[in-house]
């Protein structure tokens, strides 16, 4: 907590960014990451992949590095990060989707289609 009652992650947000973007960059996989809107504390789903009725491909609007990074943004142990894509800053993908299942089936059916999914 700053001197102002503000809360400050306890942790360095700087480092773990560092950590992630060191990870196997050569690396290329589909991902599907859940963060929390910091001013609507509605969930934004975040995926590496265009898919129909969707958002747009995260890879063409955002690192991935950066998704990586806000979905631990729990405030007590990170600080917020914008997200460009979305036009806000996100926080703890945890508060709004803890066990983002619903939300990972919802989008393998944007993705693929229910009829593969459930046939």
């Amino acid at each position: 907590m700053t001197v102002k009652g503000r809360v400050q992650g306890r942790f360095d947000s700087d480092e773990l960014a560092r950590a992630i973007q060191g990870d196997e960059p050569d690396v290329a996989c589909k991902i599907f990451l859940c963060a929390t809107s910091r001013e609507t504390s509605e969930t934004v789903c975040l995926a590496s992949g265009s898919s129909p009725g969707g958002s747009s491909d995260l890879l063409n609007s955002e690192t991935i590095w950066k998704a990586c990074r806000a979905t631990p943004a729990a405030s007590s142990f990170f600080d917020p990060i914008a997200v460009e894509c979305f036009g806000e800053e996100s926080v703890d993908g945890a508060t709004g989707a803890n066990n983002p299942v619903r939300e990972l089936w919802d989008q393998a059916q944007t993705t693929w289609g229910p009829e593969l999914l459930e046939g």
